[in-house]
């Protein structure tokens, strides 16, 4: 590895710090290319462009997926990251792939002991990266991050019954003590009371260095 190279661990948490989740579709927000997609170099083991809707997809599925296999979106927005805008297309190489010798050596994202672990542990490296990203004083590691969830991840999702994490004081820290699970429903309720009481705008975003 090269000196003062980041770590495939590091290089993830960098891609997710570049995406802004705030509306419907979840944006790239680094470099685009002439085609709208964005495109993030990804620099494990060595430095490699690849279009980011690829990459979060292939980390999502943990496959590794020929040049000609191709990955649409189904929101039409190039930049969209989102894994449920995205759609596998079918696997039938293009001419300019037919005469090659070989095709890509098939490479699986190796992320913990279990499928389980894998999908928390990229949720973790998610969570921690778009909260820095936002100005969030992070404190979990990734075991408190498991403790909190204590088996319940598969529970989350976009709907109003689904579960999500959350900080019990909003303008604190990610911290164990300072986290608990909720109704996303029931969050977004809360949320709007503080806002209410505090004299805030619906749309504001609270950070750790705010105080009450």
């Amino acid at each position: 590895m090269r000196k003062n190279a980041k770590t495939p661990e590091q290089k993830i948490a960098e891609f997710w710090s570049r995406i802004d989740t705030s509306g419907e579709c979840h944006l790239y927000t680094g470099s685009l290319d002439a085609n709208g997609y964005g495109n993030f170099c990804k620099g494990a083991p060595r430095p490699l462009q690849v279009k980011a809707h690829r990459f979060a997809y292939e980390l999502h599925t943990g496959e590794r997926y020929p040049p000609w296999r191709p990955i649409g979106h189904l929101c039409a927005n190039r930049h969209c990251v989102k894994i449920e805008h995205l759609q596998l297309g079918e696997d039938k190489p293009s001419a300019k792939y037919k005469n090659r010798q070989s095709g890509p050596r098939p490479q699986t994202w190796k992320h913990g002991p279990s499928e389980a672990l894998k999908d928390l542990n990229m949720a973790f490296l998610r969570a921690r990266a778009q909260a820095k990203y936002r100005g969030e004083d992070w404190r979990l590691t990734f075991d408190e991050f498991r403790d909190r969830w204590a088996g319940r991840y598969p529970e989350t999702g976009i709907l109003s019954d689904c579960i999500v994490m959350v900080r019990s004081d909003p303008t604190g820290a990610w911290s164990f003590a300072n986290t608990e699970l909720m109704r996303r429903g029931d969050n977004q309720g809360r949320m709007m009371r503080i806002k209410n009481n505090m004299g805030l705008s619906p749309t504001h975003r609270f950070n750790h260095k705010e105080k009450t």
